[in-house]
């Protein structure tokens, strides 16, 4: 027999929920490239996304810098561009591009943020176990697993996770 831990139950729900809630999203919201607060390319969700599919329609291969510069440009985002790397994220738009390259879904890139965001509540989990107790681990993966804004964030293309 298979033993159910109390994290396991945690991290089980967590996915469920942003699940559940990203169903909600794409039911409610008539556009799935809809952003967290809003739809147009000043929010940083919608240009991630939007630049994923300009990217996928320029680029003639799976990782194309022109194209990357290019399609992030036209958005007013010069990520492609900066010099050095550190002073932009641009691990975050490679990721969204590539996946959307692939896939050709936008829902692919937030089902994969909805996998950070159950990781990280593994992370804190461990981490508050690591210094504190388990009963304090537990309440901590509990808030980031179910608290409203936490759940809600995760299914979108923010980086964040």
């Amino acid at each position: 027999m298979i033993r159910i831990g109390r994290i396991q139950k945690i991290l089980f729900g967590a996915l469920l929920v942003r699940l559940l809630a990203l169903c909600i999203i794409f039911v409610i919201t008539p556009d799935m490239s809809g952003g967290f607060l809003g739809n147009d390319i000043s929010r940083d969700d919608v240009r991630y996304e939007m630049g994923a599919i300009r990217y996928a329609e320029m680029s003639e291969s799976l990782i194309d810098y022109d194209a990357f510069t290019l399609a992030y440009s036209s958005y007013g985002d010069y990520v492609g561009r900066v010099k050095n790397i550190f002073s932009a994220t641009p691990l975050w738009y490679w990721i969204v591009c590539i996946l959307y390259y692939i896939s050709r879904s936008t829902v692919t890139i937030r089902l994969l943020n909805i996998l950070l965001s159950v990781i990280s509540v593994s992370l804190l989990y461990k981490l508050v176990k690591l210094y504190y107790s388990e009963d304090m681990a537990v309440t901590a993966a509990k808030l980031l697993a179910f608290l409203p804004y936490p759940v809600i964030f995760s299914c979108f293309s923010y980086k964040d996770n």
